[in-house]
């Protein structure tokens, strides 16, 4: 049997909106025509969001500081979850 979902298109209230980040993802969705895989794939570089697009913050926005503290926790998690598994 044939299964059919039902996307609802409508604009999430701003009380359904937890984080900023939701907030950007939903305009983005709307936008592709609640076409999720189609976002990242967006070609309209005048939107003020097209940065932030596919949820994370752009490289350029993030300090040097910042990107390397944030590969060594993640090199520290990697290390941590190794040693846990062996």
């Amino acid at each position: 049997m044939k299964r059919i979902t039902t996307i609802i298109q409508r604009r999430r209230k701003p009380e359904e909106v937890a984080t900023l980040r939701m907030s950007v993802r939903n305009h983005c969705v709307e936008c592709m025509g609640y076409q999720v895989r189609e976002v990242p794939g967006c070609s309209d570089t005048e939107c003020w969001l097209y940065p932030w697009r596919t949820g994370k913050t752009p490289k350029s926005m993030v300090s040097a500081k910042r990107q390397e503290a944030g590969r060594q926790r993640m090199a520290d998690f990697h290390a941590k979850d190794v040693a846990v598994s062996s």
